[in-house]
C-alpha cells in the first residue's frame, strides 16, 4: 500500500496525504465491533497521530481491508473521533 500511494502521488493522480498503518494483535477481537481496540485507535492513537501530523478539518479517513473493515466500520460510525470517509475494501462482513 505505501508504493501504491507513492506511486498515485508521485503521478498526480493523488494528492499528498499523511497515511497511518497500524497492525492488529488479534484480528478479530481488535477488529470487532465495540472492542477496546477501537476506544483506544480513536481515544489515544488518533491524538497522539494528531499532535505530530496536522491533519486538514474535515479530512479525516478510516480505511479497512478484509477483516479490519469491520473495526474500521464501527470507529466510523461509533468512535470518540468523526471520520469524514470510511472505505471498505474486501469486506468481510457477514451477512445476515
Amino acid at each position: 500500500m505505501p508504493s501504491m500511494l507513492d506511486a498515485l502521488i508521485e503521478a498526480g493522480r493523488m494528492a499528498p496525504i499523511t497515511a497511518v498503518f497500524i497492525n492488529s494483535i488479534d484480528r478479530h477481537e481488535d477488529y470487532a465491533a465495540g472492542s477496546i481496540y477501537g476506544y483506544v485507535f480513536t481515544g489515544e492513537i488518533v491524538p497522539a497521530i494528531e499532535r505530530q501530523y496536522t491533519v486538514a478539518a474535515g479530512s479525516r479517513a478510516i480505511l479497512g481491508f478484509s477483516r479490519s473493515t469491520v473495526g474500521a466500520l464501527d470507529v466510523a460510525l461509533n468512535g470518540a473521533v468523526p471520520f469524514s470517509r470510511c472505505g471498505l475494501v474486501a469486506p468481510a462482513i457477514p451477512s445476515q
